[in-house]
């Protein structure tokens, strides 16, 4: 439990500022063809005019609901993942592949849940890649990057 709280707590502190990354990545000419997903929130919430806000204010979203995603994709998810990889002493670019990939089933089956719980798509993708609604191809590059980044420390 506490390690999904301090996980859940710092991705969705990360979810806020990637809305900034995002903007920012976009105008970075050899950065950019990394950014063009189209990272969404359901049209229904009005909240879709944050990507009209200036990168200046370094302003970013989040749903509470992804504390509980955030927190349940690592401690399900990319803990397990590691533990295993660990014992099995698997190359690093094997391991972020893998995490990527833990990262990406999950956040579309947990979109999926939620969206039936709910009845909101707290997240979804549009454009190349997508898959199917709530995780994104386009996206798998970001993951990979987050999960090896830490490793390359």
């Amino acid at each position: 439990m506490f390690r999904l709280c301090i996980n859940g707590s710092l991705l969705i502190a990360g979810e806020v500022a990637f809305y900034s990354i995002i903007k920012i990545g976009r105008k970075i000419p050899l950065l950019k063809y990394l950014f063009q997903f189209q990272w969404l929130v359901d049209p229904a919430l009005n909240l879709g005019q944050i990507w009209n806000i200036p990168v200046l204010t370094f302003y970013g979203q989040a749903s509470l609901y992804m504390f509980f995603i955030y927190g349940l994709i690592c401690v399900a998810g990319l803990e397990p993942a590691f533990r295993w990889m660990k014992r099995k002493d698997f190359p690093l670019l094997l391991r972020g592949l893998v995490y990527m990939c833990v990262i990406m089933v999950m956040e579309c089956l947990l979109g999926w849940i939620l969206f039936g719980i709910t009845k909101y798509k707290i997240w979804y993708y549009t454009g190349w890649g997508s898959f199917p609604v709530f995780t994104s191809f386009a996206t798998a590059p970001v993951w990979l990057s987050a999960a090896l980044f830490p490793k390359m420390l």
